[in-house]
């Protein structure tokens, strides 16, 4: 085991230019944050999520590109980043890091998320690397309480769906 942090940032919406949405935009701001507080005492690598979709990104580049630069203007530095992965949701986000991340070479995963979102990914983010200690950060959530009452049911609907997602990935 070695003093290596991986921070994983899961995907959000951006705009069709790449501009992050909100959402997106604070996952970053608070991974940034955290990648300057674990630099001065581990090695830390940060791997960011997110590719192509209909429904949360239509421009001409992968989520995950458009998040990099995000970090990189907040002073993560370009020789920090683990190859991006181009998901389309937050199981698949859990599926690629777990073939991308040598988990023998990680002390710790930090994964970066929203609040709303954080019951959905530690279950499913435990039930995948329950081999190295994980450690889930919620972002600030710039959206009205109306909307993050829609975006708690939301999670709370597709839990059945991930339950049986885990099931099948513990049974392969």
């Amino acid at each position: 085991m070695t003093n290596l942090a991986v921070i994983i940032v899961l995907g959000a919406p951006n705009e069709d230019d790449g501009t992050l949405s909100p959402i997106a935009a604070e996952r970053g701001n608070l991974a940034a944050h955290l990648y300057q507080q674990l630099k001065s005492s581990k090695h830390c690598k940060v791997l960011c999520t997110g590719g192509m979709g209909e429904h949360f990104n239509r421009s001409s580049l992968p989520h995950w590109q458009w998040q990099q630069d995000h970090l990189r203007t907040l002073g993560v530095d370009q020789s920090d980043f683990l190859a991006g992965i181009s998901s389309r949701f937050t199981f698949e986000d859990a599926t690629l890091a777990r073939d991308e991340i040598d988990v023998d070479t990680v002390q710790t995963l930090h994964i970066v998320t929203s609040g709303f979102h954080l019951a959905r990914v530690a279950f499913i983010f435990d039930a995948l690397f329950d081999d190295v200690q994980r450690v889930y950060h919620g972002a600030k959530v710039p959206v009205t309480v109306d909307e993050y009452a829609h975006l708690l049911a939301h999670e709370r609907a597709v839990m059945k769906r991930e339950h049986a997602n885990v099931r099948k990935y513990q049974q392969s």
